[in-house]
């Protein structure tokens, strides 16, 4: 867990988190979903989710720069994960809780 939060806007992908957590791939998946109830890419997702949310924060900062700074390809991709994870869009979340 340290590893995704320190590493998961970063490019952390859920194979690298696999091989430090070793054996196969399928095994080492299943271990972390039975300590954390999910799966690694959704570990990795949230990280980037929860680091989005503190640069919304920032006010000076634009949306449109947050999705590069959290690892996502595009502002959209950053939308989708956002709204799945805290419920409201990027802007939505910022006018509420900034």
């Amino acid at each position: 867990m340290e590893r995704i939060s320190r590493d998961a806007c970063a490019g952390l992908t859920a194979a690298e988190v696999c091989r430090v957590i070793g054996g196969s791939r399928r095994r080492a998946e299943g271990r972390f979903k039975a300590l954390t109830g999910r799966s690694i890419g959704a570990a990795i997702i949230e990280a980037r989710v929860e680091r989005a949310k503190a640069l919304l924060l920032k006010r000076a900062m634009p949306i449109e720069t947050i999705f590069s700074e959290c690892g996502w390809e595009s502002d959209a991709s950053l939308r989708r994960a956002f709204k799945k994870v805290a419920g409201l869009s990027p802007r939505e979340w910022r006018a509420r809780c900034g």
